[in-house]
């Protein structure tokens, strides 16, 4: 991949990992497909069918992500208020397992939101919360 030009070298790979998910097609040898097609993209004979789908799907998880690291850095779920799980939008492709984590995080949140905001109360009131409602 090296030897391809540095604008080429995300659609080689883009183009081997279409190849590799495909059903129709298995490849023995990763290493010496890319070899070949980055052979071809030199050549310029290189056509390749699967890199802008794999890049779509690629840009679609990047931008996940990035929603998702710009709204816990917010301090709130994907769209919402702090905790708000009515919100929050299932990341294309993450197992069930991630999902239910990422659902513990949004209580974890709303939690954490609810104390915050007993604390505000009580240090702009002056008050102490009814007992057995602070934290030990």
């Amino acid at each position: 991949v090296e030897a391809a030009p540095m604008d080429y070298r995300q659609l080689l790979l883009d183009e081997l990992a279409g190849h590799m998910r495909s059903k129709r097609k298995n490849i023995d040898s990763p290493l010496g497909f890319l070899h070949t097609i980055t052979r071809k993209a030199i050549q310029g004979t290189l056509v390749a069918t699967m890199a802008d789908e794999v890049a779509q799907v690629r840009r679609a998880h990047a931008e996940a992500a990035r929603r998702e690291v710009h709204g816990i850095r917010a301090g709130r779920a994907s769209s919402g208020t702090p905790g708000d799980s009515s919100t929050a939008v299932a990341t294309p492709g993450l197992s069930a397992n991630a999902e239910s984590e990422r659902a513990k995080l949004r209580a974890l949140r709303s939690e954490l939101a609810s104390k915050a905001a007993m604390n505000s109360v009580t240090t702009s009131t002056g008050t102490n919360p009814p007992r057995g409602q602070h934290d030990e």
